[in-house]
């Protein structure tokens, strides 16, 4: 048996009663191209299947960006397996909390860093230099600055702390020295 919701994740057409009586074997082939890595997708479902009890849940990632999971229920009459119920959940959002939460230590840790550094009294231009490349870093981008906005004669200007060094050709280069 499926319900509506299988079908809709795995983008199956039409009512789920068409799908009743299939092995699962079967309904995966039609729709393993929904996965990122249908073959380790499949190695570990298969080795779940294998398992003993209640197995750990298997993660997989959907060519869409959702993250599913599997758990292998045991159904049993008594003592005997009668057989298994699989239940899928997609866990989407708990992955990008974990990796925003993940993001958030990352950035707070290069801050306290950058923090202990100045108090130890290291020179701006390292402090500025290590935090610049921990944010590229955190960031995933390959170029950045970090400014400090200044008054000067009553002006506000923008003072460079740390910037990538861009340059591909003599006149960037030149420039970047600047």
């Amino acid at each position: 048996l499926v319900n509506q919701t299988y079908c809709d994740t795995f983008g199956f057409e039409g009512p789920p009663s068409e799908l009743h009586g299939q092995l699962h074997a079967a309904l995966f082939e039609q729709c393993a191209q929904r996965f990122t890595d249908p073959k380790a997708t499949a190695e570990r479902v298969t080795a779940a299947l294998h398992a003993d009890g209640l197995a750990t849940p298997v993660p997989f990632e959907m060519t869409d960006g959702r993250q599913l999971e599997l758990v292998l229920a045991p159904i049993e009459d008594g003592d005997a397996s009668i057989g298994r119920l699989w239940i899928y959940r997609d866990v989407t959002e708990k992955h990008r909390a974990a990796r925003a939460l993940a993001s958030s230590l990352e950035l707070l840790e290069a801050i306290s860093t950058a923090q202990l550094h100045f108090i130890q009294a290291a020179s701006p231009s390292k402090v500025f230099g290590d935090l610049l490349e921990r944010l590229l870093a955190i960031s995933n981008s390959e170029y950045g600055f970090i400014g400090e906005v200044v008054s000067e004669q009553g002006a506000r200007a923008l003072r460079t702390r740390s910037i990538t060094d861009i340059s591909w050709d003599e006149d960037t280069r030149r420039f970047y020295a600047e």
